[in-house]
């Protein structure tokens, strides 16, 4: 799926939904001009219980953007899930990922050594922040 990408500074950014009418990075410029010195709502993924480029359907939150703040944005592609399916993935992205690593403690990502929140560390790729393989 198709989403703008808006940073507020060189790293900051958030991942929004195209405004009503609004399809491409282009038209989306002509809007922030036509809304110079305004601020507009926009609908964005929170990242808060899930890793770009996965993101939870359910979570999507709105927030007020002063139009002269934004520094850059661009067009990337995301995958939306529902909650319930999200979940599904990451439990199996967990199972085969987690047996492999040193953090492991024998019973999942729940309960590893590099903390509690498997949803802020793991893509449902597999990708892992804290993971580190195990030398057999």
């Amino acid at each position: 799926m198709k989403v703008l990408e808006i940073y507020y500074d060189r790293l900051d950014c958030d991942k929004y939904l195209y405004p009503e009418g609004i399809q491409t990075p282009a038209a989306f410029a002509a809007f922030l001009e036509r809304n110079a010195g305004r601020f507009i709502p926009m609908q964005y993924y929170s990242n808060e219980h899930c890793i770009f480029p996965y993101y939870i359907e359910e979570d999507i939150k709105t927030k007020y953007l002063n139009v002269s703040l934004i520094k850059n944005f661009e067009a990337c592609d995301v995958t939306v899930l529902p909650r319930e399916a999200y979940n599904e993935r990451l439990a199996a992205a967990v199972a085969a990922t987690c047996v492999q690593c040193v953090n492991d403690m024998g019973r999942g990502c729940d309960e590893c050594d590099c903390g509690n929140d498997v949803s802020g560390r793991m893509t449902l790729d597999g990708t892992c922040w804290g993971f580190q393989r195990k030398h057999i």
